[in-house]
């Protein structure tokens, strides 16, 4: 497994709107028009085939938004290796020092993912995002790049 930038649309837009990873999504959180240049993309690859992707928001000069779309088959195996490897190369190759991640109340599946993995609850944003055309709340989560290096003990 590798994970690396990618400003290929079309492999981005093949994991991000496969029919098993849309259905997932709040409505707030899919990509209309994939933005290779003011986003990161970082793709995750077995054997030369795309199977995952994290996308980085720049919100300000320290922070990133961040999200990662990953193919059910792989979403177990792989998921946990391919953060470490995508968050690490974020915070190597540029000078962010921490990620956020909203997801809808209804994401617990996200919620939990970064819970395990050394993010903390921030806040939560109230009736901010659509789910199924209705508002739901936002959990706010983050972690700082300190935070990161203590969870990987690097």
């Amino acid at each position: 497994m590798i994970a690396e930038r990618t400003f290929n649309k079309e492999e981005i837009e093949e994991v991000i709107f496969h029919p098993d990873v849309i259905r997932l999504s709040t409505e707030n959180g899919v990509k209309g028009e994939i933005d290779v240049i003011g986003t990161c993309w970082i793709g995750v690859y077995i054997d030369s085939k795309i199977v995952g992707v994290f996308v980085f928001e720049p919100l300000n000069k320290v922070s990133l938004d961040s999200h990662c779309y990953f193919l059910p088959e792989h979403r177990k195996t792989i998921s946990e290796d391919a953060y470490k490897l995508a968050v690490s190369f974020m915070f190597k190759e540029f000078n962010y020092t921490k990620l956020l991640v909203k997801c809808s109340t209804k994401d617990w599946h996200v919620k939990n993912f970064c819970f395990n993995h050394g993010f903390k609850l921030e806040g939560i944003l109230e009736k901010s995002t659509l789910f199924k055309n209705k508002l739901v709340d936002e959990y706010l989560l983050g972690m700082t790049k300190d935070q990161f290096l203590e969870y990987t003990n690097v």
